[in-house]
Order: structure tokens, then C-alpha cells, then sequence
């Protein structure tokens, strides 16, 4: 077959999707990725693509998938790290393509678990009355009982996203489950089951689209329930967030939440419900004082010293003998099965407590991690891409896409750490977008280094530069960070200048992301401050977000555990490890900037290393021939620059608009 004769037939300036939508721009980048995906399900085999922003990468895997499809009804799962580009893809692209393709009952979601409403943990919480740590929690609870167990449709899958508020931490784990605590068909509420819900429209549905996390603890574990098969085609898109997802899913947590989700389960042993509880919460309490003053994450060599964890073992040893009498000696199946399942479960946990304090797990990195009032005991693999390899195998074609998937050599990081096939062809698909035209860049050269003793003087002079940006762009600011610090210190500094704010400024934690990004993409004036999640999967077209600047170069702390443990092992541990992941992070950050041939604006960067230091090539060759300011005095010029050519790009594309509209009627 000639691959690029049949996809120029759909892609090409006169084909099929340019007569079904006018408004349609062909992409010679996009004709080329379509050919090669669609050679490679032919094939059967693998292909790593990075398609730049604006190529339309959704759209060139879905038509030669969708193909497949039709032709020999090959499966097609789109796994994704954001549920915000799964409901783009379900909403916007998937229709389109299946109507293109003609095929039917086109699409599904299948997020995971703790994803959906579990009515039988919600009924436990409601008998069992915990004491609640967050004041919140209990008003989040009364109003998922009014919303969802009052007159429930039979047909609404209950999930937290749909909810009309973002429910605590607190209020969520005790209204769901998670995979290894879902007791299944022999559960009391399973004909209620969201989960079961959504996994039955999946199942039926002939273009999946799910999660890293679900895609791993179904390809992972007994119980997978048959989701995917060999005929499957995989399509692994935000490819560059799976060594990160693998390592956080195979490895461990232990965490007081997770031992009073497990004590809910204890139902007769009252005593022995209360004694593990108290022990737990002196463990964890014991655990926060001997950490606190230590950082957010203290990497653990060899044994866990600062804490005895003997009383905390012994009683996790009753809690497992109390489920393992009850799965030998249940009165029925179901309650035999559910003995085991949680027999499982705290052997899980009494494992975790001996890697950390008898005999550590080879190949591993553990670390105490403290996220406001929560303290965790945390495990995880070093290398995952082995485990990553059997687990492609498994399909019939692996693709692997993303807007960033190169640092600056080449395929070599992702293909490493993802355990991507050996045979698996490259493909690097650039930007339609002329950035030159489109971007100014900014570098100030009169900032601090935002390194060691410097890093809140750095904050700090930062407040001063994001104030003379946001008043002279007029809102319109998207500010990227790498620590919670900084962020508070900027975003602080600004509220005491500016008593009355003239410009609404949102910053991550305050609000829901989706919230967060809602009001930001509606309003044309605002600010938003956002953490390592904001750097990609933000998608504000237009004039709401027409500056992005970068507090700092995205290099992980040095001493984050497993960046440290791998640089151990490596020949040169920062150009192997740290430079290669802030150079992805970087890219997908500055392409928050431009996301339509229409868009135009300025991007702002406060570390001065990427002028000076050896590393700034591999930086900036995203921005290749962008030219680029040592300081911001003229930075108001730039903003009028393109704001007038913004005013004439819409003046335009309502012109093209009107034209086309005229047309059609005609």
C-alpha cells in the first residue's frame, strides 16, 4: 500500500477532512506521522513520534486506528496521563474521526478506579463515623449523599469529576476504593457499581480511552479483567510522562489514611480496630516529628532509624490474623474471598515496614515524604523498563507520541527509561507554527541565580519582574514554577503591592485545576501561578493566555531521592538524568504559549544560567531562531507588537469565517 498517496486522500488540501470542515489547515507534518502510524499497525510494530504543537497528532493516530478497525476490527486504546486530554479526545476528535471512518458506537472512557463513587464504602463511612481531619470533609460527604444516594439514575456513572466541587483528599479516599480493595462480583453493592459501569461500556466499545495507571494494573495483575488483547492497537499519547507513572505505580506507599481506609474493613474486632488505630496514628505522629524539619522528601539509606516501628508491626501482624481467620473460616465464599483479599492487602504493608526497617528492597529508592499533614513511608524501582518492555510486547502495535519526547540527543532518555522496543522506528514531526514570527523571548540577565543560598532572594526579585510583566501585558500570565516556595513568595509579594489586585490572580491549590484553568481561559486579564502539572496539559488558545514566564529552569533538586539514586548509578548523573528530564519539562512548558497558527506572545525567563551556562543550546534549541532580550525594558513593546498583530490575525479569521459561511450558502 502507499501509505502517503491513501492518507494525503483524507489529510491533503483537498481531501476529505478540508470538504467536511472548511476551516481545516493541512499539515505536511501531519500527512507524514499518519503514514507512518498507519505502517506501522499494518506492520505490527512500534513508532516513536514527537509531533510538535499545531501538528494535529490526535487526528493523525485515530484515522489509520480507526482504519484498522474497519478493516479487521483491531481494537484501539488511547492511553493518556491527564483525564482533561482523555475528554478532549472522547468529545472532540473521536467523533469526528468515527464519523470520517464510519465507525459505530465509536468511544469509551475508563479512568481508574478512585476515580468513581463507591456506594458501599460511602455506606461503611456513614456507619462507622470517623473523626475527620479536614473541617470540609464532612459538609463534601453530605452533599455526595444528597447529589448521589437519594434517587440515584441507574444509568449515571457517579465519579468525582463529576461532582459540582472539588471534594477533600480526606472526603474522596473514604467515598471510593482502589484496586486492590475492590471485593468485585461478591461485593454487596455491585449492582450499583460505577466502576463496573464504566468498565462495561469499555469493554464493548471499539476505541478505549484510559490512563497509564489502569493500563498498568490490568496488564500487571491477576485480576485483570480483559480490557486489552493481542489485536489490540496501543496508542500511548503524553508518552514522555510514562517513567515517572511506572515508577509511582510499581512502587509502594504506606500511609496512616491507608491503614484507616484498611481499619474500615475490620467489622466485628472493635478493639482491634481501635488499638491498630492508636498505634497507627503514634507511628505516623512519631514519623512527621523526626522528619519535619527535613524537607518534603528525605531519601532513606539503608535501615529507618528515627522511628521505632515495633508496636506498629505487631499490631498490622493482628490486624492480618483476623483476615486470614476469616479466610479460612467464613461462612461463605464471599466473605472467605474478602479474608484473603485483605489478608493480601496488610502483607502488602508489613512488607513495606520491613524494606524500610530490616532489609531494604534492591534496585530501590525509599523516602519519607511529607505533603502538608500527610506523612508516608514511599517506595520506588529505579529502572521500570523491563517491566515497561513485557508490557508492549503484549500488543499488536505500540505507539508512543508526544509534542516533547527529545532532549538534545535525540530519542535515546525516552527510549531508555520507557523500555521502548528496540525496533520501534523514530519520528520527529515539527511545529507548523513559524515561532520567529510568533514569539518573543526573554532572558533576564540581571536576575540572581536561583540556586543554594539565593533561591528566596531570587523569589523575591521575581515579585518585582512579575509585577512590571503582568501590568504591562495586562494580565494574561501564565507563571510556571518548581517549588511551592517560590510560588507563595511571588504570588504573596503581589497581593501586599496591590491592595486591590487589578488583575484576578489564581494560584494552584487554592481552587480545583480544572477550576483554576476554567476561569483563566474564560477571562482575558487574568494570572495564573501553577506547579510542575501546569507545564503541560494546558491548552488556552487565544488572548487569555499570551505570556508564560518561567521562574526557574525546571532542573529536579539534586537532592530528590530518585534523581539522586540514579545519578549514583550513572556515568555523568546530570547529563544523563537531570538535564535530559528539565529539557522535556522546559519544552513542554514554552509550548504553553502557542497552540493555534492564530497565537502570538511573549515568553519570560528569570534564570540567567540559559545564558551563560554550557547547557542553554540543549534549551533553547526548541526555540530555534527565536530571537531573544537580555532584559525586559522593552518589554511593552513587544506586548503592543502583538497585540497589534493579534487584532489583525482575528480581523482576518473572522473575514475567512464570513467567507466560508457565504460560500456554504451559495
Amino acid at each position: 500500500m502507499n501509505h502517503r498517496i491513501g492518507w494525503a486522500e483524507y489529510f491533503g488540501d483537498k481531501g476529505v477532512l478540508a470538504k467536511t470542515k472548511p476551516e481545516y489547515i493541512p499539515r505536511e507534518g501531519q500527512i507524514q506521522m499518519a503514514c507512518e502510524v498507519s505502517r506501522a499497525i499494518e506492520m505490527g510494530g512500534s513508532l516513536v513520534v514527537e509531533a510538535g504543537t499545531g501538528v494535529g497528532k490526535t487526528l493523525a493516530y485515530l484515522l489509520p486506528s480507526a482504519g484498522e478497525f474497519q478493516a479487521c476490527g483491531a481494537r484501539i486504546a488511547i492511553v493518556t496521563a491527564n483525564i482533561n486530554l482523555q475528554h478532549q479526545i472522547l468529545s472532540k476528535d473521536v467523533p469526528w474521526a468515527a464519523s470520517l471512518m464510519q465507525v459505530a458506537q465509536p468511544a469509551a472512557i475508563m479512568k481508574g478506579i478512585q476515580n468513581y463513587f463507591c456506594e458501599y464504602e460511602f455506606k461503611k463511612t456513614q456507619n462507622s463515623l470517623p473523626m475527620y481531619r479536614d473541617k470540609h470533609t464532612p459538609d463534601h460527604l453530605r452533599a455526595m449523599q444528597e447529589l448521589w444516594m437519594s434517587s440515584p439514575d441507574p444509568n449515571l456513572i457517579r465519579e468525582k469529576m463529576g461532582l459540582p466541587f472539588e471534594p477533600t483528599r480526606e472526603a474522596w479516599l473514604w467515598s471510593s476504593t482502589d484496586f486492590e480493595s475492590c471485593e468485585g462480583p461478591s461485593c454487596p453493592s455491585f449492582s450499583a457499581c460505577d466502576t463496573e459501569k464504566a468498565r462495561r461500556a469499555a469493554t464493548f466499545a471499539p476505541i478505549l480511552i484510559t490512563n497509564y495507571h489502569l493500563l498498568f494494573a490490568e496488564l500487571s495483575k491477576e485480576r485483570g479483567t480483559g480490557l486489552f488483547d493481542t489485536r489490540t492497537i496501543l496508542i500511548c499519547d503524553e508518552a514522555h510522562e510514562i517513567p515517572e507513572i511506572a515508577r509511582e505505580f510499581f512502587g509502594a506507599s504506606l500511609s496512616l489514611p491507608g491503614v484507616k481506609k484498611l481499619c474500615k474493613h475490620i467489622g466485628r474486632d472493635q478493639d482491634l480496630k481501635k488499638r491498630v488505630l492508636n498505634i497507627a496514628e503514634g507511628f505516623f505522629s512519631d514519623l512527621a516529628e523526626a522528619f519535619y524539619e527535613r524537607g518534603t522528601k528525605t531519601r532513606i539509606h539503608g535501615r529507618l532509624q528515627e522511628v521505632d516501628a515495633s508496636h506498629f508491626y505487631t499490631a498490622l501482624m493482628d490486624v492480618r490474623s483476623y483476615f486470614s481467620s476469616m479466610e479460612s473460616d467464613g461462612d461463605s465464599m464471599g466473605r472467605r474471598s474478602f479474608g484473603k483479599q485483605y489478608r493480601e492487602t496488610v502483607s502488602d504493608f508489613l512488607m513495606q515496614l520491613k524494606n524500610f526497617f530490616e532489609t531494604p528492597l534492591t534496585n530501590h529508592v525509599n523516602y519519607v515524604q511529607i505533603d502538608g499533614d500527610r506523612v508516608s513511608l514511599e517506595s520506588r524501582p529505579l529502572h521500570v523498563a523491563e517491566r515497561l518492555g513485557r508490557i508492549w510486547s503484549r500488543f499488536h502495535a505500540t505507539i508512543f507520541t508526544s509534542a516533547t519526547l527529545r532532549d538534545s540527543k535525540g530519542f535515546s532518555y525516552i527510549r531508555r527509561e520507557a523500555g521502548i522496543p528496540a525496533q520501534a522506528k523514530e519520528l520527529e514531526v515539527s511545529t507548523p507554527f513559524y515561532l520567529p514570527r510568533q514569539v518573543a523571548l526573554f532572558i533576564d540577565s540581571t536576575m540572581p541565580l536561583p540556586t543554594g543560598d539565593m533561591r528566596m532572594f531570587h523569589a523575591l526579585q521575581a515579585v518585582d519582574r512579575f509585577q512590571q510583566v503582568i501590568e504591562e501585558n495586562r494580565g494574561r500570565v501564565l507563571g510556571l514554577f518548581t517549588s511551592v516556595a517560590s510560588m507563595q513568595v511571588v504570588a504573596e509579594g503581589l497581593k501586599k503591592r496591590w491592595k486591590d489586585p487589578p488583575y484576578p490572580i489564581y494560584v494552584q491549590g487554592t481552587l480545583s485545576r480544572q477550576e483554576l484553568l476554567t476561569r483563566f481561559s474564560e477571562e482575558t486579564n487574568s494570572v495564573l501561578f501553577g506547579l510542575s502539572s501546569f507545564w503541560s496539559g494546558v491548552d488556552v488558545p487565544g488572548e487569555s493566555l499570551s505570556c508564560v514566564v518561567i521562574e526557574k529552569l525546571p532542573f529536579p533538586a539534586p537532592d530528590e531521592p530518585i534523581l539522586e539514586a540514579l545519578s549514583e548509578q550513572s556515568r555523568d548523573g546530570f547529563q544523563e538524568v537531570s538535564l535530559p528530564k528539565a529539557v522535556i519539562e522546559f519544552r513542554q512548558g514554552v509550548g504553553r504559549l502557542i497552540r493555534r497558527v492564530s497565537d502570538c506572545g511573549t515568553i519570560v525567563v528569570l534564570d540567567p544560567r540559559l545564558l551563560s551556562a554550557s547547557y542553554r543550546t540543549a534549551f533553547l534549541s526548541g526555540l530555534k531562531d527565536v530571537p531573544y532580550l537580555t532584559d525586559l525594558t522593552r518589554f511593552r513593546e513587544a506586548v503592543e507588537f502583538f497585540d497589534e498583530q493579534r487584532t489583525l490575525s482575528e480581523a482576518y479569521e473572522h473575514f475567512r469565517a464570513s467567507a466560508i459561511a457565504h460560500h456554504a450558502r451559495e
